[in-house]
């Protein structure tokens, strides 16, 4: 099994709607004999490579497609929390990129506003950017 774990909406030929970009990531995942795929949404609300909603939707009726939202501290960082809060709710992402080098540590409740949402289920510097 092939799993591309760093994956971006295309915006390669032309794709500009959601659905381009649906078809064009399947059809670059067939043909390159990838399974199943993480992609990691853009932080900013409008993107090119697909903002937290835009991922969201495109994989909601994928059972291959897997999304991670991204979140940074410089661009409509509220909006972004409360996204995010959403989605982590409603069991629609696999995990959380932060900007900055905090880590998740496995076992870390995960708060929103004072309220705890969640659980760290594992985290780690990554092995490439230190």
């Amino acid at each position: 099994m092939i799993i591309d774990a760093h994956v971006h909406l295309p915006v390669i030929d032309g794709c500009t709607t959601l659905q381009q970009k649906k078809e064009r990531l399947l059809l670059e995942m067939k043909k390159n004999r990838v399974d199943k795929c993480i992609v990691i949404s853009d932080s900013d609300l409008v993107s090119p490579i697909g903002n937290l909603d835009e991922c969201v939707e495109l994989s909601s009726d994928i059972d291959n497609v897997y999304v991670v939202g991204g979140i940074s501290p410089f661009s409509a960082y509220e909006t972004q929390l409360e996204k995010l809060k959403h989605y982590i709710e409603k069991k629609k992402l696999v995990g959380i990129k932060m900007l900055d080098k905090n880590i998740a540590r496995h076992g870390y409740d995960i708060y929103f506003n004072g309220e705890k949402v969640g659980i760290v289920t594992s985290g780690c510097i990554s092995p490439v950017l230190g």
